[in-house]
Protein backbone atom coordinates (compact mmCIF):
# COMPACT_ATOMS: atom_id res chain seq x y z
CA UNK A 1 0.00 0.00 0.00
CA UNK A 2 1.50 3.52 -1.18
CA UNK A 3 0.87 6.50 1.24
CA UNK A 4 0.84 9.72 -0.64
CA UNK A 5 3.52 12.60 0.12
CA UNK A 6 1.29 14.38 2.79
CA UNK A 7 0.74 11.46 5.19
CA UNK A 8 5.04 10.53 5.00
CA UNK A 9 5.74 14.27 5.53
CA UNK A 10 4.44 13.79 8.61
CA UNK A 11 5.35 10.74 10.13
CA UNK A 12 8.84 11.24 8.89
CA UNK A 13 9.68 12.74 12.38
CA UNK A 14 9.09 9.55 14.30
CA UNK A 15 10.81 7.97 11.22
CA UNK A 16 13.72 9.21 12.25
CA UNK A 17 13.42 9.36 16.05
CA UNK A 18 12.83 5.32 15.33
CA UNK A 19 9.53 5.69 17.01
CA UNK A 20 7.22 4.00 14.06
CA UNK A 21 5.84 0.63 14.43
CA UNK A 22 7.36 -2.19 11.74
CA UNK A 23 4.81 -1.81 9.21
CA UNK A 24 4.68 2.16 9.38
CA UNK A 25 8.85 2.07 8.54
CA UNK A 26 8.49 -0.05 5.80
CA UNK A 27 6.30 1.74 4.14
CA UNK A 28 8.07 4.79 4.35
CA UNK A 29 10.81 3.28 3.21
CA UNK A 30 10.01 1.84 0.41
CA UNK A 31 8.34 5.76 -0.30
CA UNK A 32 11.69 7.20 0.41
CA UNK A 33 13.10 4.66 -2.10
CA UNK A 34 11.04 5.88 -4.87
CA UNK A 35 10.06 9.67 -4.10
CA UNK A 36 12.50 12.02 -4.76
CA UNK A 37 11.36 15.09 -2.97
CA UNK A 38 10.31 13.37 -0.05
CA UNK A 39 13.81 11.42 0.47
CA UNK A 40 15.68 15.12 -0.03
CA UNK A 41 13.49 15.85 3.21
CA UNK A 42 14.07 12.77 4.80
CA UNK A 43 17.97 13.76 3.95
CA UNK A 44 17.70 17.48 5.06
CA UNK A 45 16.14 16.50 8.73
CA UNK A 46 18.80 13.68 9.41
CA UNK A 47 21.90 16.18 8.46
CA UNK A 48 21.69 18.28 11.27
CA UNK A 49 20.93 15.35 14.02
CA UNK A 50 24.44 13.65 12.63
CA UNK A 51 26.45 17.15 12.49
CA UNK A 52 25.47 17.94 16.28
CA UNK A 53 26.22 14.28 17.40
CA UNK A 54 29.41 14.54 15.93
CA UNK A 55 29.43 18.43 17.60
CA UNK A 56 28.86 16.33 20.97
CA UNK A 57 31.54 13.99 20.22
CA UNK A 58 34.15 16.57 19.88
CA UNK A 59 33.35 18.77 22.81
CA UNK A 60 33.59 15.39 25.11
CA UNK A 61 36.87 14.84 23.49
CA UNK A 62 38.37 18.21 24.05
CA UNK A 63 36.36 18.53 27.40
CA UNK A 64 38.70 15.07 28.49
CA UNK A 65 41.79 16.56 26.94
CA UNK A 66 41.68 20.00 28.97
CA UNK A 67 40.89 18.10 32.31
CA UNK A 68 43.73 15.60 31.38
CA UNK A 69 46.64 18.88 31.09
CA UNK A 70 45.03 20.24 34.26
CA UNK A 71 45.61 17.10 36.18
CA UNK A 72 48.85 16.93 34.95
CA UNK A 73 49.95 20.50 35.68
CA UNK A 74 48.39 19.75 39.32
CA UNK A 75 50.39 16.82 39.85
CA UNK A 76 53.57 18.50 38.66
CA UNK A 77 52.91 21.46 40.78
CA UNK A 78 53.01 18.98 43.78
CA UNK A 79 55.87 17.28 43.09
CA UNK A 80 57.48 20.52 42.11
CA UNK A 81 56.13 22.29 45.62
CA UNK A 82 57.30 18.65 47.70
CA UNK A 83 60.81 18.78 46.35
CA UNK A 84 60.93 22.38 46.88
CA UNK A 85 60.72 21.82 50.48
CA UNK A 86 62.72 18.98 50.78
CA UNK A 87 65.44 21.06 49.21
CA UNK A 88 64.75 24.19 51.50
CA UNK A 89 64.23 21.98 54.45
CA UNK A 90 68.05 20.02 53.82
CA UNK A 91 70.13 23.11 51.92
CA UNK A 92 68.65 26.64 54.25
CA UNK A 93 66.48 25.11 57.35
CA UNK A 94 68.11 21.88 58.06
CA UNK A 95 66.76 19.37 60.59
CA UNK A 96 67.39 18.91 63.93
CA UNK A 97 69.69 16.22 65.23
CA UNK A 98 72.12 14.72 66.88
CA UNK A 99 74.22 12.56 64.37
CA UNK A 100 77.52 14.41 65.32
CA UNK A 101 80.63 13.43 66.88
CA UNK A 102 82.46 15.66 69.32
CA UNK A 103 86.44 15.90 68.65
CA UNK A 104 88.81 16.32 71.45
CA UNK A 105 87.75 17.50 74.98
CA UNK A 106 84.92 19.54 76.22
CA UNK A 107 86.86 22.66 77.52
CA UNK A 108 85.10 25.18 80.29
CA UNK A 109 86.87 28.53 80.67
CA UNK A 110 86.24 32.44 81.05
CA UNK A 111 82.65 31.40 81.53
CA UNK A 112 81.79 29.54 78.00
CA UNK A 113 81.83 26.35 77.06
CA UNK A 114 83.88 25.01 73.69
CA UNK A 115 84.52 22.29 71.70
CA UNK A 116 84.49 20.99 68.28
CA UNK A 117 82.17 18.61 66.65
CA UNK A 118 81.60 16.81 63.23
CA UNK A 119 78.84 15.65 61.74
CA UNK A 120 78.75 11.91 61.18
CA UNK A 121 78.25 12.78 57.53
CA UNK A 122 79.90 13.82 54.78
CA UNK A 123 78.56 17.42 53.26
CA UNK A 124 76.79 18.65 56.27
CA UNK A 125 77.32 21.85 58.09
CA UNK A 126 76.25 22.50 61.61
CA UNK A 127 74.34 25.58 61.38
CA UNK A 128 73.48 26.11 65.39
CA UNK A 129 72.41 24.45 68.40
CA UNK A 130 69.54 24.53 70.61
CA UNK A 131 68.84 24.06 73.88
CA UNK A 132 66.34 21.43 74.63
CA UNK A 133 64.78 20.47 77.92
CA UNK A 134 64.51 16.08 78.77
CA UNK A 135 62.48 14.41 81.01
CA UNK A 136 65.39 14.00 83.61
CA UNK A 137 67.28 16.90 85.17
CA UNK A 138 69.30 18.61 82.88
CA UNK A 139 69.47 19.44 79.16
CA UNK A 140 70.57 18.65 76.07
CA UNK A 141 72.07 20.39 73.62
CA UNK A 142 70.55 19.67 70.14
CA UNK A 143 71.98 20.69 66.69
CA UNK A 144 70.74 22.09 63.03
CA UNK A 145 72.28 20.15 60.42
CA UNK A 146 71.94 21.45 56.68
CA UNK A 147 73.39 20.05 53.54
CA UNK A 148 76.21 21.79 51.62
CA UNK A 149 77.35 20.97 48.13
CA UNK A 150 80.87 19.41 49.65
CA UNK A 151 81.53 15.97 49.73
CA UNK A 152 83.84 16.56 52.96
CA UNK A 153 83.55 16.23 56.78
CA UNK A 154 83.20 19.51 57.90
CA UNK A 155 83.77 20.72 61.96
CA UNK A 156 82.62 23.49 63.61
CA UNK A 157 83.39 24.77 67.05
CA UNK A 158 80.37 25.33 69.46
CA UNK A 159 80.74 28.10 71.78
CA UNK A 160 77.61 27.68 74.53
CA UNK A 161 78.08 30.88 77.46
CA UNK A 162 77.04 29.50 80.56
CA UNK A 163 74.66 31.83 81.53
CA UNK A 164 72.27 30.33 79.13
CA UNK A 165 72.56 27.49 80.77
CA UNK A 166 69.77 27.34 83.91
CA UNK A 167 71.51 24.66 86.11
CA UNK A 168 72.59 21.58 84.46
CA UNK A 169 73.34 20.92 80.97
CA UNK A 170 74.35 17.30 78.67
CA UNK A 171 77.09 17.04 75.93
CA UNK A 172 77.57 13.95 74.80
CA UNK A 173 78.24 11.75 77.63
CA UNK A 174 79.04 14.70 79.89
CA UNK A 175 77.01 16.89 82.08
CA UNK A 176 77.80 20.53 82.83
CA UNK A 177 76.74 22.53 85.58
CA UNK A 178 76.50 26.43 84.61
CA UNK A 179 77.10 27.67 88.04
CA UNK A 180 80.61 26.18 88.51
CA UNK A 181 81.19 25.02 85.16
CA UNK A 182 82.09 21.60 86.63
CA UNK A 183 81.81 18.82 84.49
CA UNK A 184 80.48 14.88 85.22
CA UNK A 185 81.13 11.97 83.51
CA UNK A 186 80.05 8.43 82.80
CA UNK A 187 79.00 6.39 84.76
CA UNK A 188 78.28 8.36 87.36
CA UNK A 189 75.44 9.94 85.25
CA UNK A 190 73.84 6.77 84.21
CA UNK A 191 73.99 6.28 88.25
CA UNK A 192 71.92 9.12 89.23
CA UNK A 193 69.52 8.75 85.61
CA UNK A 194 69.13 5.06 86.60
CA UNK A 195 69.06 4.74 90.26
CA UNK A 196 65.73 2.60 92.00
CA UNK A 197 63.67 2.26 95.14
CA UNK A 198 63.56 -1.40 95.66
CA UNK A 199 66.25 -4.44 95.13
CA UNK A 200 63.40 -6.56 93.90
CA UNK A 201 63.72 -4.39 90.45
CA UNK A 202 65.07 -7.64 88.86
CA UNK A 203 66.30 -5.46 85.55
CA UNK A 204 67.07 -1.92 87.41
CA UNK A 205 69.49 -4.09 89.23
CA UNK A 206 70.89 -5.59 86.29
CA UNK A 207 71.11 -2.47 84.36
CA UNK A 208 73.19 -0.65 87.54
CA UNK A 209 75.84 -3.35 87.61
CA UNK A 210 76.08 -3.29 83.50
CA UNK A 211 76.36 0.32 83.95
CA UNK A 212 79.62 0.06 86.57
CA UNK A 213 81.40 -2.67 84.59
CA UNK A 214 80.90 -5.44 86.99
CA UNK A 215 81.83 -8.15 84.52
CA UNK A 216 84.92 -5.91 83.38
CA UNK A 217 87.11 -5.79 86.71
CA UNK A 218 90.70 -3.80 86.45
CA UNK A 219 93.59 -3.11 89.10
CA UNK A 220 95.13 0.26 89.35
CA UNK A 221 93.06 1.57 86.52
CA UNK A 222 94.33 -1.26 84.00
CA UNK A 223 92.15 -4.44 82.40
CA UNK A 224 92.27 -7.14 84.69
CA UNK A 225 89.83 -9.87 83.83
CA UNK A 226 87.10 -9.51 81.70
CA UNK A 227 83.83 -11.67 82.48
CA UNK A 228 81.44 -12.38 79.91
CA UNK A 229 77.77 -12.68 80.97
CA UNK A 230 77.66 -16.34 81.20
CA UNK A 231 80.54 -16.29 83.49
CA UNK A 232 78.43 -15.16 86.96
CA UNK A 233 74.62 -15.38 87.90
CA UNK A 234 72.98 -12.53 90.46
CA UNK A 235 70.79 -13.49 93.09
CA UNK A 236 68.63 -10.78 95.41
CA UNK A 237 67.81 -11.43 98.85
CA UNK A 238 64.06 -9.86 98.87
CA UNK A 239 61.90 -12.09 101.63
CA UNK A 240 63.52 -10.25 104.84
CA UNK A 241 65.99 -7.79 105.56
CA UNK A 242 68.45 -6.82 105.10
CA UNK A 243 68.63 -7.19 101.99
CA UNK A 244 70.97 -7.42 99.41
CA UNK A 245 72.29 -8.73 96.06
CA UNK A 246 74.80 -11.78 95.34
CA UNK A 247 77.34 -11.73 92.29
CA UNK A 248 78.57 -15.45 92.15
CA UNK A 249 81.33 -15.72 89.39
CA UNK A 250 81.93 -18.91 87.72
CA UNK A 251 85.76 -18.61 88.03
CA UNK A 252 88.44 -17.46 90.76
CA UNK A 253 88.71 -13.95 90.97
CA UNK A 254 92.31 -12.42 91.13
CA UNK A 255 93.08 -10.54 95.11
CA UNK A 256 94.37 -7.56 92.51
CA UNK A 257 90.61 -6.96 91.20
CA UNK A 258 89.34 -6.63 94.74
CA UNK A 259 89.22 -2.77 95.81
CA UNK A 260 88.18 -2.35 92.23
CA UNK A 261 85.10 -4.63 92.74
CA UNK A 262 84.79 -3.30 96.45
CA UNK A 263 84.11 1.03 94.82
CA UNK A 264 81.73 -0.43 92.04
CA UNK A 265 79.34 -2.29 94.32
CA UNK A 266 79.20 1.20 96.61
CA UNK A 267 78.57 2.64 93.54
CA UNK A 268 75.58 0.39 92.72
CA UNK A 269 74.80 0.38 96.31
CA UNK A 270 74.21 4.25 96.57
CA UNK A 271 71.50 3.57 93.29
CA UNK A 272 69.38 1.37 95.37
CA UNK A 273 67.54 2.93 97.62
CA UNK A 274 66.65 0.11 100.03
CA UNK A 275 69.68 -2.05 99.64
CA UNK A 276 72.97 -1.62 101.45
CA UNK A 277 74.67 -5.25 100.62
CA UNK A 278 76.31 -6.96 98.40
CA UNK A 279 78.49 -10.23 98.39
CA UNK A 280 80.51 -11.40 95.90
CA UNK A 281 81.38 -15.11 95.43
CA UNK A 282 83.71 -17.59 93.27
CA UNK A 283 84.28 -20.57 93.01
CA UNK A 284 86.86 -20.95 96.03
CA UNK A 285 83.55 -19.37 98.18
CA UNK A 286 83.22 -15.96 99.61
CA UNK A 287 85.14 -12.99 98.34
CA UNK A 288 83.70 -9.98 99.38
CA UNK A 289 80.93 -8.53 101.00
CA UNK A 290 80.51 -4.73 100.89
CA UNK A 291 78.17 -2.61 103.61
CA UNK A 292 77.15 0.87 101.87
CA UNK A 293 74.23 3.22 103.30
CA UNK A 294 74.81 6.49 100.99
CA UNK A 295 72.80 7.29 98.94
CA UNK A 296 73.52 10.13 96.53
CA UNK A 297 71.35 12.59 94.55
CA UNK A 298 73.38 14.49 92.42
CA UNK A 299 76.19 13.95 90.28
CA UNK A 300 78.95 15.59 92.22
CA UNK A 301 78.26 13.48 95.17
CA UNK A 302 78.57 10.49 93.57
CA UNK A 303 81.85 11.23 91.29
CA UNK A 304 83.07 13.68 94.47
CA UNK A 305 83.09 10.26 95.95
CA UNK A 306 84.30 8.20 93.67
CA UNK A 307 87.31 10.38 92.93
CA UNK A 308 88.47 10.83 96.42
CA UNK A 309 88.05 6.66 97.02
CA UNK A 310 90.20 6.51 93.66
CA UNK A 311 92.54 8.72 95.14
CA UNK A 312 93.18 6.85 98.35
Amino acid sequence: MKLPCSIIREILPNYVDNCCEEEASILVKEHLDECDECRQIYTEMIRPIKHAKDTNIDYLKRVKQKNRRKILISISIVILLFVSFLLLKSYVFGVNSNDVSIKGNIVVDNGVIQYTVKPNQPGVIIKNYHIENTNLNYKKITYTLVKSFSSEYLESTIVIPLSSIDDLVKIDNVIIESKTGQMYTEPFISLIDNRIKYVGDNVGVHNLLEIVGINNLSYDGNPLMMIDQNGYTIQLKTSSEPYAIKVIYNNEVKQEAIPDLKIKAELVLSAIDNCNTMIFEDSTGEILQVNFKDKFDSYFEIQDYYLKQSIN
